[in-house]
């Protein structure tokens, strides 16, 4: 190992270091305790360097990590997924910057990275441990045997080696490091893969300080004995309720019960397990499709209100979509019901022929089977069948009217997308500058607006048909799967004005233009099909084929009523004319100067404009919607009184 050395002083020294083994670079630190933690990262030359995380990296060295080569495969695309998050978020890693266990593996997935995009892996560890050739520091020759020490990890970029000749003797080091003012009120994460006694006091010291705690599963000893521990907890709770219920048998001598699991009387791993910023992470991520990047994200953005929010809206969002199809299959139910009627009536009225009898089919199977019954009964059932049809279709027009499920489907749609847009409203307005003081009337946070407008929202849909009707349980992902960009967003993650654009406003106008050309097919097939039986039903007149002149006209009512019922003329007007209003909002932005984009007024201007005009065409929707359904439902009565009766003269 080379040296080169840049500066020096009695109590800290800055060299170069060049690792034989592959060429690289690395500047390295020592020092003892009472050199700041600002003179530390200006010695790094870090001054300039703005991390917007710091992941600290704890576990396994040797001995206290399974090095197994199934645990050390199923490492490698975790480790691959953190530097990768690193480099493209401008991270900063640190670690013990050893070669051994954890360390050594993330420096060996390091060293396959462009040198330019490389992040910064900055190792922390006591200098009485660590081996150093005589030309760089003599004086550790007695502090330890060659053979007791550790060598540097050659793919590491950075380096501390603080006064100390136990392990251990770093970790305040790290944690006044990834603490520096002079980083900002940036988020840090640690990230636990096997670890021993050192580890443990390491995440105590991350729980003092509130940081989220990602322990990766099937790394051995400290990381599994927490996970084991966790899902015990986890166990002994699911089981209080089954133990209460059982309390007064037991106490009747008629069952036993067998005594709680306790956790251990270990102090510092009660505590572990009982934070709540503690999160698992499968080392086999790579073949459950989870991805490490999203998982960070959604533990550095974690915010207990959106998550609230998230799973509200997902909430409605699901019992609108069941609503929905509950209210499609009772409109398709009775449109076809209706067509059949129609055409059994023209049947049996016009020809009078009669389906076979029914007993000619039933006498056999009844002769053998001792049942005692009228085949009187059998003789009539086409004549049932027409009677039934009928009140068929009142039973189902009284259910779609007694339920309500067209109204209340549109209710919980309109609020799923109404808490949707506070949502992103809350994600985009991040700056205080969003917010303008009004006199003598006090400024309100975003999560106080958040929280106010969800729980207006909520209200005000608890006082309308839906206080009847239960919700539908939700246990999906939060966010709910959306398409298009949103595919990609975290959920938590505050946005930039263009990430707003691309994720509200890009995937907005995509999900216009393509359901816009959905829905002009199903117009002109409807059309078609109108303008098709219409034909058919004069073609008919026209050589006095009267009979099926009803069928033809029943068939032009119910493509009529379905075109009505599917609102899609007003949708289609609507998503064109929302879809140009966005595509005008955003070439609007686009041509600001960089200037004018930072300027709040814009910002705010884009972000209400838009949810503005989100909001228009959802409340036109839900305007036309219930105009509809309230004309459907009286046609609806209208026409299967005409049936009734109709049939009845029959």
């Amino acid at each position: 190992m080379d040296l080169t050395t840049n500066s020096r002083n009695n109590k800290l020294s800055k060299e170069e270091i060049i690792f034989p083994s592959n060429g690289n670079k690395a500047i390295l630190v020592k020092l003892s305790v009472n050199e700041s933690t600002q003179q530390i990262i200006n010695a790094l030359e870090l001054g300039s360097y703005k991390p917007k995380l710091i992941i600290l990296v704890f576990g396994g060295a040797t001995g206290s990590l399974d090095t197994s080569s199934t645990s050390v495969n199923n490492l490698f695309p975790i480790l691959d997924s953190i530097l990768q998050y690193a480099s493209d978020n401008d991270a900063l890693i640190i670690d013990g910057g050893t070669q051994a266990g954890i360390m050594e593996l993330l420096g060996q997935r390091a060293k396959d990275l462009d040198p330019n995009k490389k992040p910064v892996l900055l190792g922390i560890a006591p200098m009485g441990r660590i081996s150093l050739p005589e030309s760089i520091d003599k004086k550790n020759d007695d502090k330890g045997s060659k053979h007791d020490k550790a060598e540097l990890d050659p793919n590491h970029t950075h380096f501390v080696l603080v006064e100390g000749n136990e392990w251990g003797d770093e970790t305040m080091k790290i944690f006044e490091i990834a603490s520096a003012s002079s980083f900002g009120d940036i988020p840090v994460v640690a990230l636990l893969a096997g670890g021993g006694k050192i580890s443990k006091k390491e995440v105590i010291f991350c729980i003092d300080r509130k940081w989220p705690i990602i322990a990766i599963e099937n790394t051995g000893y400290l990381a599994d004995e927490i996970a084991s521990y966790k899902n015990q907890k986890e166990t002994n709770q699911n089981r209080l309720a089954a133990k209460i219920n059982l309390l007064g048998r037991r106490l009747r001598g008629k069952a036993k019960t067998k005594a709680p699991q306790h956790l251990p009387n270990d102090v510092q791993l009660r505590k572990i397990v009982s934070y709540p910023s503690l999160h698992f992470f499968p080392s086999d991520a790579n073949r459950r499709n989870q991805s490490l990047d999203k998982f960070l994200l959604y533990i550095i953005n974690y915010d207990p209100l959106l998550e609230d929010a998230w799973q509200n809206m997902a909430l409605y969002d699901k019992s609108a979509k069941n609503l929905q199809r509950n209210f499609n299959r009772f409109q398709k139910s009775i449109l076809g019901i209706g067509v059949l009627t129609t055409l059994l009536a023209i049947i049996q009225t016009q020809y009078n022929i009669s389906p076979v009898p029914f007993d000619t089919i039933a006498k056999p199977i009844l002769t053998v089977v001792p049942i005692t019954i009228s085949f009187e009964v059998f003789r009539n059932i086409p004549y049932y069948i027409l009677i039934i049809l009928p009140l068929t279709i009142s039973i189902l027009i009284a259910a779609l009217n007694r339920f309500r499920y067209g109204a209340k489907w549109v209710l919980i749609r309109a609020a799923a997308e109404a808490i949707k847009s506070e949502i992103y409203q809350y994600r985009t307005i991040s700056s205080p500058c969003e917010q303008k003081q009004e006199k003598d009337i006090p400024l309100i946070s975003p999560k106080e607006k958040l929280s106010n407008s969800i729980s207006f929202i909520n209200s005000s849909l608890m006082k309308t048909d839906i206080s009847l009707h239960g919700l539908y349980e939700y246990k999906g992902p939060l966010p709910p799967e959306m398409y298009g960009a949103a595919e990609n967003d975290d959920g938590y993650s505050k946005l930039s004005e263009e990430q707003y654009i691309k994720i509200r406003i890009d995937d907005q106008i995509s999900y216009y233009q393509k359901t816009a050309f959905k829905l002009e097919k199903q117009l002109k097939i409807l059309q078609w099909l109108i303008l098709l039986s219409g034909g058919a039903g004069a073609f008919l007149a026209a050589v006095h084929f009267q009979i099926l002149i009803a069928l033809t006209t029943t068939l032009v009512a119910t493509f009529v009523s379905f075109l009505e019922y599917k609102q899609i003329e007003n949708t289609l007007i609507k998503y064109n004319q929302s879809r140009t209003e966005l595509y005008n909002i955003k070439l609007r932005w686009q041509s600001l100067s960089k200037t004018e984009r930072g300027s709040c007024e814009k910002k705010d201007m884009l972000i209400q404009k838009t949810e503005d005009v989100l909001r228009t065409e959802l409340s036109g929707w839900i305007r036309q919607m219930q105009v509809t359904l309230e004309k459907l439902h009286s046609k609806k009565e209208t026409a299967n009184e005409d049936n009734t009766s109709g049939n009845n003269n029959a």
